[in-house]
């Protein structure tokens, strides 16, 4: 029955549309041309039906972009009443159901979405994001990379390499995290949180000059960023380069006078060569 009330009154609101196809449709009626007639007119239907569809899941769309999320959700189930195997509004509606807190809704449409076209890369970004989410890690993973082999946007596999990377990283797989942030980087050079995600982990499994490299892009990238120039001051304190490394803790302090972290190893910065001194003078 709502099939067929929206199916009514989408005719009724492209009458006009419609007008050159009945015609055409009537003039092979009488011409004798019954099938061609019928066939015509059909898809004219499924045609209006396909922009009225479209028209539902824009709405979807536009209403889910400013926080709307069961008007998104209405428009989403209207786009598909319309046309049933309307994948990408399932996977919409899917991933609309997750943010609204719904993840068994969410996953039945993503599920959905994904037979009708398995061959889409967003049904499996979202429910990898949702997955995520929902701390079921591995399978998030195996999402984003079918996400990954489905697209070959440059935008699109930088975002799925950089997630995947940090989804590795919180699993504390280091050297799979820095694959796929170098993936990221290699797809998007001007994505400052790949940088600096990958100079963590250098840092942290102590390839030091890979993480000082990283740190300085992204400090040439986003010359604000005062954990940047705080972690590098570190480096450089490590490698002796005292002068450097009080530049940066400075600079540090400059962007955030909060970074406590900053005067303490400035501080240790200043009294490590006076050590030998004070021995000096302490024990005569």
């Amino acid at each position: 029955m709502r099939r067929f009330i929206l199916t009514f009154a989408c005719l009724l609101f492209f009458q006009t549309v419609h007008a050159d196809c009945n015609e055409e449709a009537e003039q092979l009626r009488l011409n004798g041309e019954i099938e061609e007639s019928i066939n015509r007119l059909t898809a004219c239907i499924d045609t209006e039906l396909a922009h009225v569809a479209r028209t539902y899941y824009q709405l979807g769309l536009a209403n889910h972009e400013k926080g709307a999320y069961q008007t998104a959700i209405e428009h989403y189930t209207n786009a598909i009443a319309v046309e049933p195997d309307y994948g990408l509004a399932y996977a919409s509606r899917g991933l609309t159901h997750g943010l609204s807190g719904d993840l068994e809704a969410a996953l039945v449409d993503l599920e959905r979405a994904i037979e009708i076209n398995p061959n889409r890369m967003e049904p499996w970004y979202y429910r990898a994001t949702l997955l995520e989410g929902a701390k079921k890690p591995d399978a998030a993973i195996a999402d984003y990379g079918r996400a990954i082999e489905l697209t070959t946007d440059r935008q699109q596999l930088a975002l799925l390499h950089y997630k995947r990377g940090m989804l590795h990283q919180s699993m504390n797989a280091r050297l799979l995290a820095i694959s796929d942030l170098s993936a990221a980087i290699g797809q998007a050079p001007g994505l400052t949180e790949a940088w600096f995600a990958r100079a963590r982990l250098h840092h942290e499994i102590k390839e030091l000059d890979a993480a000082l490299a990283d740190y300085s892009r992204v400090i040439e990238l986003d010359n604000t960023n005062a954990e940047a120039y705080y972690q590098r001051a570190t480096i450089y304190k490590k490698q002796r380069l005292d002068h450097l490394a009080i530049k940066d803790y400075n600079r540090a302090l400059e962007i955030d006078p909060s970074l406590t972290r900053a005067y303490m190893g400035k501080g240790f910065t200043y009294l490590i060569p006076l050590i030998p001194v004070l021995l000096v003078l302490v024990l005569g």
